[in-house]
């Protein structure tokens, strides 16, 4: 199987509010496709704080999914 990369991109957090972005990439991660053979890459337009912990948690959560 090729490798794919998928690209998130998000730039306000008010108008894409962070839990539909972690909801957006866990969905991508949860993806019958090998883990190797996957990247998921999140662009924050925003520098937003917000999405940024929101995404480490995110990060948190995936680990032990």
């Amino acid at each position: 199987m090729p490798g794919i990369d998928i690209f998130i991109c998000t730039a306000d957090p008010v108008i894409e509010p962070p839990v539909m972005v972690i909801n957006t990439i866990l969905s991508a991660m949860a993806y019958d496709y090998p883990p190797e053979k996957l990247n998921v890459y999140l662009s924050d337009d925003g520098g937003s704080d917000l999405t940024f912990y929101a995404m480490l948690e995110a990060s948190r959560f995936s680990k032990i999914w």
